[in-house]
């Protein structure tokens, strides 16, 4: 059965992950022509930010409303607008898959009950419970109402679909893992991992770095450990106040061993700086936000430019036994560096193609299509 879908973030803050993310799809999709059309529904202020001439992805502004009027009432007032736009979309569309912004009263309230798949990329209750007391308890008391606006959900780790099983009172839930246009990343793939003479050098990305990330355990490991090869460990993004401390390492590594902070990159410069380096540096603190599985962007960007990674959690998205992804407890230097050169003379390309087979755009877009397709004509029949 074809479906036409829409995507929908009503996420109210500009995110640069968010939008690379709907960037990414809506490019697959309108490169492959699937059967999908990506919406943000974005207040004025943060329009300006968004310079898609994507056909796919429609980015459409959402007036805060009078500027005298109190914050709380100018988002309400967004909100409202948001929900009025997004139940005109299901009028359009055969299904709409909105991703999940946490309980909220006006779209409880206000949602009409559809052809609707709520869409979570992390567990919610974990993260708000020492972020805010009042919003977890808003979350977990009430957000079966927004639940049961829908026919499903989907979920970027198996774990959270597991999680949410019970709140969702028997909707089916389904692993949709994040996914990339790896297209759009332009890399030598017949390059080897590390040429002939070739320096070791590792990358860990973030926009802004968390505690989810564990940037503070990677670098606390590098700083104990003792390497007989010479290694460079780019960190790029913004490091916060709090792990200021940790840039003072640099005079106590080990010789071998030297880390640069580039704070934030362009992205032709980081995919340049990606060509130097073998071994991606995935999340180390999930477990700090109570998670064991995740789907980050970035581990996709690094397989896109032909780079294995090494992680501290499960990534759904791989196969159990994927050769070019591996999984840590706690980072080992030793045990990363023994990774790499096992695979040293590996082909970028051939990296890259087998990760697209599971984290692909079109891969993951047409599963999700499937999905939705199944349930509307279980629905129909």
């Amino acid at each position: 059965m074809s479906v036409r879908l829409a995507y929908v973030s009503l996420r109210l803050r500009w995110s640069p992950g968010v939008y690379q993310k709907l960037v990414s799809q809506a490019s697959a999709a309108g490169r492959d022509d699937l059967p999908m059309k990506f919406f943000w529904l974005l207040p004025e202020q943060s329009i300006e930010r968004s310079s898609s001439t994507i056909s796919a992805l429609e980015c459409i502004e959402v007036k805060p409303g009078l500027g005298f009027l109190p914050r709380w009432m100018r988002t309400i007032y967004v909100r409202i607008q948001q929900v009025r736009l997004l139940n005109n979309l299901m009028k359009l569309y055969d299904a709409v898959v909105v991703r999940y912004t946490t309980f909220d009263p006006v779209v409880a309230l206000l949602l009409k009950t559809g052809n609707i798949v709520w869409e979570h990329h992390t567990n919610d209750l974990e993260e708000l419970k020492s972020a805010s007391f009042l919003r977890f308890f808003l979350e977990k008391n009430f957000r079966s109402l927004m639940f049961r606006k829908s026919i499903a959900y989907t979920a970027i780790s198996q774990e959270v679909v597991e999680s949410l099983s019970e709140a969702y009172e028997g909707r089916p839930g389904r692993l949709i893992t994040n996914s990339l246009d790896f297209s759009a990343y332009q890399i030598s793939e017949e390059s080897v991992l590390i040429p002939d003479q070739g320096q070791i050098e590792f990358v860990m990305v973030a926009s802004t770095y968390s505690l989810w990330h564990g940037l503070d355990r990677v670098l606390d490991a590098l700083h104990r450990a003792k390497s007989d090869l010479p290694l460079v460990f780019h960190v790029v993004g913004t490091v916060p106040e709090e792990l200021h401390g940790k840039l003072e390492y640099q005079d106590k590594l080990d010789t071998n061993i030297s880390i640069k902070f580039h704070g934030r990159l362009p992205q032709e410069q980081l995919t340049s700086l990606y060509q130097q380096c073998c071994l991606g540096i995935g999340s180390f603190g999930l477990d700090r936000i109570a998670m064991n599985e995740g789907a980050p962007l970035k581990v996709r960007e690094y397989f896109a430019c032909g780079i294995p990674v090494c992680s501290g959690t499960i990534d759904s998205g791989l196969p159990e036994e994927f050769p070019y992804y591996l999984c840590q407890s706690h980072f080992s230097l030793s045990t990363a560096l023994e990774f790499v050169l096992r695979h040293k003379d590996v082909r970028r390309g051939n990296i890259r193609s087998e990760a697209q087979r599971f984290l692909g755009t079109r891969a993951v877009s047409q599963d999700l299509i499937n999905f939705t397709a199944s349930l509307i004509g279980a629905n129909t029949k």
